[in-house]
């Protein structure tokens, strides 16, 4: 998949968002609001998001967009970011995983942390969902974590 800046699949009831190193593009991230969108409101019924990123931070409008659509729907969010990754917003301020998801109880787990970042959010499949956060990381040319 050249070129493309992040991938998103719902597993189960769990959502898997994979950025790349490079910031969401535009239209890219419009797409995955729209399936998180599906995903709250729809049939399936959401019940929790993993994002791995390997530095392809949201822009504040994007985030933005983000928590408007999870801010009433109670998401469990885990947000990953490797180790040598520190996102900073336009404001100079450090972005941690409640500034992702407005929730101030979530937070922000290392790679080595992986299973353990799932396990909040997935109650079951915990195995398919890393197996499926694996599979879209080779999708954008990401190591494995």
């Amino acid at each position: 998949m050249d070129g493309k800046t992040i991938a998103y699949q719902v597993f189960g009831k769990t959502g898997v968002l994979v950025h790349s190193p490079t910031e969401p593009d535009p239209t890219e991230w419009n797409e995955f609001l729209d399936e998180i969108r599906e995903g709250l409101l729809g049939k399936a019924k959401l019940k929790g998001l993993v994002v791995y990123s390997t530095g392809g931070a949201p822009r504040d409008n994007q985030r933005g967009g983000l928590m408007n659509l999870t801010r009433f729907h109670n998401l469990p969010t885990a947000v990953v970011v490797v180790d040598h990754v520190l996102f900073i917003d336009a404001g100079g301020c450090v972005v941690q995983g409640q500034n992702w998801t407005g929730n101030l109880q979530e937070q922000t787990w290392s790679p080595s942390q992986l299973r353990e970042a799932i396990a909040t959010v997935s109650d079951k499949d915990n195995e398919a969902v890393l197996a499926a956060l694996n599979e879209l990381q080779a999708d954008l040319g990401i190591a494995a974590a």
